[in-house]
């Protein structure tokens, strides 16, 4: 292997400006010329890997070869979300297991997590890594000139995972043994048929990353600390993506952001302004929005409703978080549940077509039972397509991490039980026949390994 070539200094490039990321990568230029094979990996969230699609299609375009198999790699890169701790751990197992099979590979982990928690890395990792919003670090390592761009690729790679080992297995269950750990861990197999089944991922789509960051600020988010503020892609560029797909046959088209619902806000345009010019394009096909932050659709409803009247917007995401107002307030969410509701019943009543998947947090700091409830009571009186569950955790330099009034695990894992109960309750009312059986679809390059479904 050709990758004692590489770079040969260890450096941490998370705790860095962008600018001497950039110096310090630079500084073994010329020394990568002959390393020539790579494997590129992620486990994170479709943002996570559509960024990974694109490196690894920088990479080919530089002259580098692709292979799965991380012993054949002169250069393993590991994309690692940090989204919650339980993806946080999940990474480091990883990162551990990468390591171990790299057979004398460069190893470079890049994307959230070394910006969420750089510490937590620094045990088993001591090479560079860099963010999610520094990618030109990555043609810096290679030598390249320019650096990848976020359009290169308009597919998602895989998630990558690995089953834990008996060791972690026996730890985990320890540190978490209870009546209603247990009771949720068999209830989330039929979970995973339905999310699965609603999801955005699939491989006949035609994926577009229309922005990065965000201008929000929820006090429980660390994405937030990864991908900073927003970056919006022009419209030109964004149309420009949406008609190439057309004209490889594409029917589905999913946008891809932080939050795409803020999408534009710094260039003095708005999603409006670019779906208008998307459902303007002759041809039969749909478009689904992923993280579509609510108040971004409180605040565009009425234009919203006339863009869906195209017919051709068939999927969106809009994380509720909670059914509370105080909790929402917390979570600096910028709304209220009652205009949440309202938001959702006028584009459910008018386009019931529409598939509509949302996130509820349990265990949030503070949330007392009554508060809890108001989250159930949700469940029942909004028609959500799917709810996507999540277990508050604390997250390092969010404000949520400073709250008072952090519950009991046992009573997060308590309440997440119920509301995973009730979940699949109504789910199953809503689908009472199997519709989904989950079957591996490979489709040449752009479509690995892919789990796919209909309703």
């Amino acid at each position: 292997m050709a990758c004692g070539l590489l770079i040969t200094y260890s450096t941490w490039l998370s705790d860095c400006d962008a600018d001497e990321q950039y110096r310090i990568c630079t500084m073994g230029r010329g020394v990568a010329t002959f390393v020539k094979t790579a494997c590129v990996l992620t486990n994170g969230c479709p943002e996570n890997r559509i960024d990974t699609a694109g490196m690894q299609e920088f990479l080919k375009s530089k002259g580098w070869s692709i292979t799965n198999k991380v012993s054949d790699a002169d250069l393993v890169l590991f994309n690692a979300c940090g989204l919650t701790v339980e993806n946080a751990e999940s990474s480091i197992r990883l990162i551990k297991h990468l390591k171990s099979q790299k057979n004398g590979s460069r190893f470079i982990v890049c994307g959230c997590l070394p910006r969420i928690n750089p510490e937590s890395i620094r045990s088993v990792h001591n090479d560079v890594m860099f963010g999610s919003d520094n990618m030109n670090a990555l043609a810096a390592l290679i030598d390249a000139e320019e650096s990848p761009g976020c359009d290169l690729a308009n597919f998602l790679l895989p998630s990558y995972n690995i089953t834990p080992g008996l060791g972690w297995i026996i730890k985990h269950v320890k540190a978490n043994l209870n009546l209603y750990f247990v009771l949720s861990k068999l209830l989330e197999r039929k979970y995973k048929e339905y999310y699965d089944m609603i999801n955005i991922v699939s491989p006949n789509t035609h994926y577009i990353k229309v922005s990065t960051g965000c201008v929000s600020s929820c006090s429980y988010c660390a994405v937030k600390i990864s991908r900073g503020t927003l970056r919006s892609k022009p419209i030109e560029k964004v149309v420009a993506e949406f008609k190439a797909g057309l004209e490889q046959g594409y029917k589905k088209f999913a946008l891809i952001g932080t939050d795409v619902g803020c999408y534009g806000r710094d260039q003095k345009t708005n999603l409006v302004q670019l779906l208008d010019e998307l459902v303007a394009l002759p041809g039969n096909f749909e478009i689904r929005i992923r993280n579509f932050h609510p108040r971004f659709l409180i605040e565009m409803l009425p234009d919203v409703v006339k863009v869906c009247r195209s017919g051709k917007v068939g999927f969106l995401g809009l994380a509720a978080q909670s059914g509370n107002n105080r909790i929402l307030q917390l979570m600096r969410r910028g709304y209220s549940i009652e205009e949440y509701k309202h938001a959702f019943n006028a584009l459910r009543k008018e386009f019931p077509h529409i598939k509509v998947r949302t996130q509820l947090m349990v265990g949030f700091p503070g949330e007392t039972e009554r508060e809890f409830e108001d989250t159930l009571q949700l469940i029942d009186e909004v028609d959500f397509d799917f709810i996507e569950l999540f277990m508050f955790s604390t997250r390092l330099g969010t404000r949520a991490n400073s709250l008072p009034g952090a519950l009991p695990r046992e009573v997060i894992q308590k309440r997440y039980y119920r509301i995973l109960r009730k979940t699949l309750q109504n789910l199953s009312h809503k689908y009472p026949r199997p519709v989904f059986t989950p079957k591996p679809v490979f489709e040449g390059a752009k479509n690995q390994g892919y789990f796919v479904g209909k309703v």
